[in-house]
């Protein structure tokens, strides 16, 4: 009865020492605490955004005038996306840090934040395959949803998901550019070739390596002098391909099948590194899957907002 009595007198309308003139000072308390917290943490952020808006000045070397306009951008932007101050303001340092102007920076930050929640990858790994797109292959801020969207299309398409290509495609960006790979349509041979080859891999970081290797053996001058021993000229089919409008890599690849035979001997002695081999392999073997990857994912338009 005792331990009774004095529960009652702990509870909202109890009447002892306990009661509820306790149990409310303490609820008034405990909510006085949590609008503290999140006033100090509302401060330190807007400290952190002032401290990122004072290192995109001095990085992009921009006039107070200047400054103004992106800061206008940057709201414009925060509201459209429902992404804090905060993280566009991160997002829009790594841009200005990898040697993008402000201009470019501030019109890409919204198209970045909508990639990373359409696709749920993360926004700074979004960002970095963003910088990839402008730097390597010429991508501009009106182009870049576009980038994203065969990204996100073929993630959904194969194994080699958006946060893969999030994480890996500065590497194999900056691969295919060394073989005049650029645009949207680079960018989806790109992405075919790592969802095909990903299919015989382990892992998605497995596929970028091959695929990196195999981009960077094409331009490689030791690559170039063992393919023209097997009869092939690996810059006149870059220029052929160009001028029908057809597809670099998959010119390549059927020049490749065409003096190899598909027999991984031979495509050894062009590509020694086992990376680069195993590329060739599982694309030469799925030749007819690749091309039905690439339409697919040159078929991207819309993706990203039909997700978003």
């Amino acid at each position: 009865r005792e331990i009774a009595s004095l529960h009652a007198s702990m509870a909202p309308g109890g009447s002892g020492m306990f009661g509820g003139p306790l149990v409310k000072a303490m609820g008034s308390l405990l909510a006085f605490e949590t609008a503290r917290r999140a006033a100090v943490a509302l401060a330190d952020a807007g400290v952190d955004v002032d401290r990122q808006l004072k290192a995109i000045k001095v990085t992009a070397g921009a006039t107070a005038a200047e400054m103004e306009t992106f800061q206008r951008k940057m709201q414009i932007a925060a509201g459209e996306t429902q992404t804090s101050s905060r993280e566009l303001a991160s997002s829009a340092g790594d841009l200005v840090a990898a040697g993008l102007d402000l201009g470019t920076a501030s019109a890409s930050v919204g198209t970045i934040a909508k990639g990373a929640k359409a696709s749920g990858a993360a926004l700074a790994e979004v960002n970095q395959a963003a910088i990839a797109l402008i730097q390597n292959l010429g991508f501009t801020p009106d182009t870049l949803m576009r980038g994203i969207d065969e990204m996100i299309k073929g993630g959904k398409a194969g194994m080699f998901e958006m946060k893969d290509m999030a994480r890996e495609l500065p590497a194999m960006a900056a691969a295919a550019s060394n073989v005049g790979m650029r645009g949207q349509e680079g960018l989806a041979q790109i992405v075919a070739m790592a969802q095909i080859v990903r299919q015989s891999t382990a892992t998605g970081s497995e596929a970028a390596t091959d695929v990196t290797d195999f981009l960077n053996k094409l331009s490689a001058p030791d690559t170039q002098k063992k393919l023209k021993k097997f009869g092939v000229d690996v810059e006149a089919v870059f220029k052929r391909a160009k001028a029908t409008g057809k597809d670099f890599t998959h010119e390549m690849l059927l020049e490749i099948q065409r003096v190899t035979k598909g027999d991984p001997f031979k495509i050894s002695q062009i590509f020694g590194d086992k990376e680069a081999k195993q590329a060739v392999v599982a694309l030469i073997k799925n030749l007819e899957a690749f091309d039905a990857m690439l339409a697919k994912i040159m078929n991207s338009a819309g993706e990203t907002m039909r997700d978003y």
